[in-house]
């Protein structure tokens, strides 16, 4: 069973709506586009997470908005194989749109 935010995948994407600032990239200059960060980061046996970092970075702040916004997420369900608590990795796109 894979790790997962408590209630669920829709619960995980209104939090990080309602969390990130998407105004991020904009106060910072970037150009209009889409931007993507990946987070990767991990899902330890008892639901905390660690070893949060991008893959990529796009600049313009979005990098450590991301990790800021997902560092404060907290009691994750772990993962489960065999019926134990293991470690999960997990990757997480954020995209960050700039309009003209």
């Amino acid at each position: 069973i894979e790790a997962g935010f408590p209630n669920g995948e829709d619960a995980w994407r209104d939090y990080l709506r309602r969390n990130l600032n998407a105004g991020t990239p904009v106060d910072n200059g970037a150009s209009a586009g889409k931007y993507t960060v990946i987070v990767k980061f991990v899902v330890s046996k008892d639901g905390s997470l660690s070893d949060i970092k991008c893959e990529n970075d796009p600049g313009f702040g979005m990098c450590d908005e991301a990790v800021r916004v997902i560092k404060r997420t907290k009691n994750w369900i772990p993962a489960v194989n065999n019926g134990r608590n293991v470690n999960a990795y997990r990757r997480q796109p954020i995209t960050f749109v700039v309009e003209d």
